[in-house]
């Protein structure tokens, strides 16, 4: 946090740094989901390389063309995508 200036007569307001702070946080945020799309561009361009663009990185099925279109960095097709944003299934108690 920068020194008060002497001849400053304001006082540091604890709800003003709370805003910056938040404002920060939200642009890391931002520039790390920039980062992902990045790399994931980086990645598809690979595959365009290889022969392999366009393809499931899961099951290495085609992706469906309007979803390549829509996103077309995407590594997986619609039902794996949503399988990895679901997360883990629960194991199941004993």
């Amino acid at each position: 946090m920068p020194r008060p200036d002497p001849g400053d007569q304001t006082v540091p307001d604890s709800g003003d740094e709370s805003v910056r702070s938040e404002a920060k946080e939200a642009q890391l945020r931002d520039a790390a989901a920039d980062w992902t799309v990045l790399n994931q561009v980086r990645d598809a361009l690979a595959h365009i390389e290889n022969g392999t663009y366009g393809h499931c990185l899961a099951d290495g099925e085609p992706i469906d063309p309007k979803r390549l279109e829509a996103i077309p960095w995407t590594p997986y097709c619609l039902k794996h995508q949503e399988l990895l944003k679901a997360g883990p299934s629960p194991r199941p108690t004993i």
